[in-house]
């Protein structure tokens, strides 16, 4: 089995969905540098935030740090649309990005 955390999380249920994610999404619509990557994290995140998808933060949350974010760009970038995203979903999420900085001690 691969070291992709799909993967693991999944087993083989996510080849097809793997393949799109990879050949697609990452390749085709991430590969397109209009954007650094530093934005397009940013970007990323505040959509995650948003709209209270939890499952995929660690990872970009992960990904924004790679990309050159400060632990204090992704604090603001999460607290930034509290006021329309809820309190309740930035907390959650807030501790999420807790979890992600602690595990690389940051």
């Amino acid at each position: 089995m691969s070291n992709n955390p799909r993967q693991q999380a999944f087993g083989e249920f996510t080849h097809a969905a793997e393949d799109f994610t990879d050949r697609i999404f990452l390749n085709e619509i991430l590969g397109d540098h209009q954007l650094a990557a530093r934005n397009r994290s940013l970007i990323t995140i505040t959509n995650l935030v948003s709209e209270y998808r939890v499952n995929e933060l660690s990872f970009h949350v992960k990904k924004g740090i790679e990309n050159g974010l400060s632990k204090e760009e992704i604090i603001e970038v999460i607290t930034h649309p509290a006021l329309y995203t809820g309190s309740s979903a930035a907390m959650i999420v807030l501790n999420i990005a807790r979890n992600v900085f602690k595990e690389l001690n940051i």
